[in-house]
This record gives structure tokens, sequence and C-alpha cells, in this order.
């Protein structure tokens, strides 16, 4: 069932209890560990990795899951593409199926690591120290047990995750919108954003496109809403969040002037879109703005990772 995500679930299997170890070592890994078991140890190391495949094979395809609410975290966390934490993964997934850890355990555990990698990834902190942070967490937390939270939150927060106010400023300031990998995570906060309303009848996101208001070719009508300095204002802002939004309607809205623009957001059927009815120009002021409307909404989305609960 795991097909070519096979030797990298061996390997994340073997990096489970904090080790470290690279795909050329996993061959010596295993011989190693094998070599010298009995028929009965090596029964049941097979057992143990075929119990443990079973749980990545939700991180690979989340619709496994029979728990829908699951399945939804665990894609979010598959569509950050950050692999690094499989390993920490398969310990929360095996100490939740021996029922050492609840269940409210486990989902509040996806929240905490989809904020801490949403968090460090808005703030450009680099990936590759992952790789060595992840793995030992689940034990440096103090384990399974009821004190787990608490603990998972000492190890993520502090230092090692952005707090609100670095994190509210870079994703109000920071380009989003570039490589296919940045688009793929732009597109999981837009998302999240317009669930955030809480609307009871929501919007279908599938075969939404993201929009940027101020078009990324600037018309002599775009130049005139931009009004000073309109180049050097579209290559600061043009990316930004402020200047981004999830629409159905991309290819009809092109480079239109603002005002056209702002007659199909508003009658959008995203929540999201609602924002535009208020804007009359859709001025630099007016982009930094919504920045920093959204970036305040995002707090709520994926809170301080070190706070504690109380």
């Amino acid at each position: 069932a795991l097909g070519t995500a096979l030797t990298e679930f061996v390997r994340h299997f073997l990096m489970k209890d904090g080790k470290i170890l690279k795909g050329a070592d996993v061959y010596f890994e295993l011989k190693d560990l094998l070599s010298n078991s009995t028929p009965a140890q090596t029964e049941a190391f097979l057992r143990d990795l075929h119990r443990h495949g079973m749980f990545y094979a939700k991180f690979v395809d989340p619709t496994r899951d029979p728990d829908q609410e699951v399945a939804e975290k665990l894609d979010r966390l598959r569509r950050l593409k950050v692999t690094v934490a499989y390993p920490f993964l398969l310990r929360v997934f095996d100490a939740f199926d021996v029922a050492s850890l609840s269940h409210d355990q486990m989902v509040q555990t996806l929240d905490l690591l989809e904020a801490f990698l949403i968090r460090r990834s808005i703030c450009n902190m680099p990936t590759n120290q992952l790789r060595r942070m992840l793995p030992p967490v689940f034990d440096a937390a103090g384990g399974a047990g009821s004190g787990f939270i608490d603990g998972l939150r000492k190890q993520l927060g502090g230092k090692r995750c952005p707090d609100d106010v670095k994190f509210a400023a870079a994703l109000a300031t920071e380009p989003l919108y570039s490589t296919a990998e940045k688009n793929a995570r732009l597109r999981l906060i837009l998302e999240r954003l317009e669930r955030s309303f809480d609307h009871k009848e929501p919007a279908e996101l599938s075969g939404a496109q993201i929009e940027h208001v101020m078009p990324q070719t600037l018309t002599p009508e775009w130049e005139q809403e931009i009004g000073d300095d309109a180049e050097e204002q579209s290559l600061q802002l043009l990316h930004t969040l402020g200047n981004l939004t999830l629409t159905k309607y991309n290819a009809p809205m092109s480079n239109n002037p603002y005002q056209d623009k702002r007659k199909v957001l508003v009658e959008s059927h995203f929540v999201l879109n609602r924002y535009f009815a208020e804007v009359e120009r859709w001025s630099p002021d007016a982009i930094r703005e919504r920045g920093r409307t959204l970036a305040n909404r995002a707090l709520k989305i994926w809170g301080d990772v070190g706070r504690m609960s109380s």
C-alpha cells in the first residue's frame, strides 16, 4: 500500500525513537537490528513494522483514516510537505492506538504541529533544523500521558517557534506567492482563513484559484488606482496576503480595474471576499490594512504554540 513511500517509511520508523538517519543508513541499521535476533524477535519486529506501516499509510493518504477530523488535519500536514514530522507522528499514532493518548490529545497534537510548522515557515526559519529537532520531541515532552500536551508546548514553543507579534508581522508583509510549494502553503492559509468564518453553508473550495486583486501586470487604470510610485508599491505588495484571495472567477477578472473586480468579489460565495464591499479604492494602504486584518485572524487559527493551557 505504501508503494514509493516504503523506503522513507522504514527510515522514519527507525527514527521514531529519536535517532537521526539518512536514507543510506537504513539498510545497515536494519542489519544491525536483526542480525542477532531470534526468530521470535524478528517476527515481533516485523509485526510492529506492519502496525506502524498502517499509520504511515494514513500520513501519505489521509482519506484512509475513518475519523474525518483527524483525516482533515493530516491532509493539511501532507499538503505542507513536512515529512520530517512523520517519525514523531508515528509515536503519536502508536500511543493513540494503545490508548495511552486520548483522541483529544491526538487532535491537539496535530493542531500544535500545524501551527508550529506554519509559523516557522512564514517567518522563514530553516526547515533543515527540523530533521534533528522533531524526532526526539515525543520523549522530550515526557512521553504519552496526561501531561503530554503541556510537555509538547514546552518543546515546540519558546525560541523554536515565532510568537504572535513576529508571526503576524511576517504574515502581513512577506511575499507568499512564488514557487509551487509556497503556493500550496498559501492556498492552505487562504482556505483556513475562509473556513474560520464558520459559515453555516460553506462554499465549495475545490476549483477556486488564488487571485491577485492588484494584478501582476499593471494597466494604466491600475497605475492610477495605486497612485504614486505604482511600480515600487506593486513590487512590495503584489504577493502579500493583503492582495491575495480565492475565487473561481480568476480568468474573467484578469487585469480588470478594481471597480470591475470589486463587483465580482462582492457577489462571491466566499466570506473572505465580503471585505471588498467596504473598500472603495484598492490603494497601497488598503492592501496593507487587509494584510494586517487577515494576519490577526490567523493568530486564532494557528495559536501561540508555547502558550500553556490554563
